[in-house]
């Protein structure tokens, strides 16, 4: 494989993983218990290069094979009936709406946004609360809120801008939300939680990166809901009715398989034949591992190869999610490697394929645990206060510590909920409706 390719497929994977953990400490405060993520392998200085080196790979490369242009949908379309379990909802490409999404967020002329995390810690009642200011926010963004509203259902076409963008408009939406709420804008805030339901709901069949996005929201939405519930219960008992996501990570990684393979298809070649091939060599124009035998991989050996193994990967992840044992993300690569390493029936393109595709997973594992853990017990939190506001006993039954299988401690004595992990999230105050 070459070095261009693997380092490409590899920065994607782990600016993925760079961009969950951005979007879930918008939520998330770190703390001690947070699980040591698997260690990665340090990068060989065989494979260290420059820009100018790069280029002139890039330039070898195009002399030797053409880019594919594959139809990405038609191509998938044929690759999900031989493999319809990792089949997932295709959309068509709307460049037009791509292009607006762009303008909305990458204008110069636009630099109030970039001041919308800097109101969290107002409506999370960390620092003092200034009327004018919010409001001269939310005046700045009218037009860019009203814009973003309206391309909510095109949000699934926004591929290729999702590491920036999609964060961008998620907080402007979240934070909107939480001011317009403390302003007594209500029929504002009413649409705005709506339009953030709408793009959650679009993005649990999605990728990763996505589903980070959507979770991050979604304890965004209920922390500001913990803070101004006393201030509006009813809106608060409106809203936080919506169901929230039970997406699984094993469902996750059937929508990460389509990510994964539509770059592959990006960067695929076609020979002077017109067939489709995958670049498996190295900077020296040698393949990648000496028991890889051509160059360039037909690409319908690389598209089995790994589907292949994430539908294997994907039946381990759903065994771990039905155990009544503990497992963590470390644990879970280790296994897979094992299991892997143990196997002689494959090759060595499927073990290339591997090591390009599968880093890094386990620590997603152990913090998509960690945050659907804690967006149930804000949940129950509000659910709890807004029992309790109506002169009723709440009798529902506590939600289970996901690494102890036992139920979370209600302390009423201190109307704390006992979260079972240690640091800045070990306990969630019961806010009190007077």
């Amino acid at each position: 494989m070459s070095h261009l390719l693997r380092q490409s497929l590899i920065f994607t994977i782990l600016a993925t993983i760079a961009i969950g953990l951005l979007a879930w400490s918008w939520s998330l405060n770190s703390d001690p218990d947070a699980e040591t993520p698997t260690a990665q392998k340090p990068a060989s200085p065989r494979h260290s290069t420059t820009k100018t080196h790069a280029a002139r790979l890039a330039s070898q490369r195009t002399n030797r094979l053409k880019p594919a242009n594959i139809d990405v949908n038609a191509r998938l379309r044929a690759l999900y009936e031989r493999y319809p379990e990792l089949a997932v909802e295709l959309h068509e490409p709307k460049p037009e709406l791509v292009s607006r999404f762009k303008k909305l967020f990458r204008n110069p002329s636009n630099p109030n946004f970039g001041e919308a995390s800097d109101f969290e810690p107002m409506i999370l009642g960390d620092s003092p609360w200034d009327e004018s200011v919010a409001t001269e926010f939310l005046d700045k963004n009218a037009d860019r809120l009203t814009e973003l509203i309206s391309l909510i259902d095109a949000f699934d076409n926004f591929e290729e801008i999702q590491f920036d963008g999609l964060r961008e408009a998620q907080r402007l939406l979240g934070i909107s939300y939480g001011l317009n709420v403390k302003l007594g804008r209500l029929d504002q805030a009413r649409e705005l939680y709506a339009s953030t339901q709408k793009l959650i709901d679009g993005e649990v069949n999605a990728n990763l990166i996505l589903v980070s996005h959507s979770i991050a929201l979604s304890l965004s939405l209920n922390s500001y809901n913990l803070q101004i519930i006393a201030e509006q219960p009813d809106l608060v008992a409106q809203l936080e009715s919506s169901p929230h996501s039970t997406l699984s990570f094993s469902q996750t990684m059937q929508g990460e398989f389509t990510g994964s393979i539509k770059m592959v298809y990006n960067l695929a070649q076609r020979d002077l034949n017109g067939e489709l091939h995958f670049d498996m060599s190295d900077d020296s124009g040698d393949t990648y591992s000496k028991e890889i035998t051509k160059k360039y991989v037909p690409l319908d050996i690389i598209e089995d190869s790994l589907a292949r193994q994430y539908i294997e990967n994907i039946h381990y992840l759903k065994e771990l999610e039905q155990s009544d044992t503990y497992t963590s993300g470390a644990e879970m690569e280790q296994v897979i490697e094992s299991r892997f390493a143990a196997r002689s029936d494959l090759s060595q393109v499927d073990r290339t394929v591997a090591e390009v595709f599968f880093i890094g997973f386990g620590f997603y594992f152990d913090s998509f645990r960690k945050a659907q853990h804690l967006q149930r017990l804000n949940t129950t939190a509000i659910d709890i206060s807004l029992t309790a506001s109506q002169g009723e006993e709440w009798s529902k039954k506590l939600p289970v510590n996901y690494k102890t299988g036992k139920p979370i401690v209600w302390d009423k004595e201190n109307n704390l909920l006992e979260t079972g992990i240690e640091g800045d999230n070990a306990t969630i105050p019961i806010p009190v409706i007077k």
